[in-house]
């Protein structure tokens, strides 16, 4: 049951790890969040900020959400 538990958890981080950071989605966040903000070097900020929010993201996502629903 566990290692059930934890195949599931690890092909649901990675699906949804990779669904974040798709370019088309992270679009759509950056612009909705940091529409108008000024940044000096908008490439660092942008790839900083697809990192954080794919790693983050589906960590949260997946062991908070969708893992208990399948549970």
């Amino acid at each position: 049951m566990d290692l059930a538990s934890g195949i599931v958890t690890a092909i649901a981080q990675i699906a949804v790890g990779f669904s974040i950071a798709s370019p088309k989605i992270q679009n759509k966040l950056w612009n909705g969040l940091f529409k108008n903000a000024q940044f000096k070097d908008i490439a660092i900020a942008k790839k900083s900020f697809a990192t954080i929010l794919a790693l983050i993201g589906s960590g949260l996502i997946t062991e908070r959400i969708i893992v208990p629903l399948l549970a």
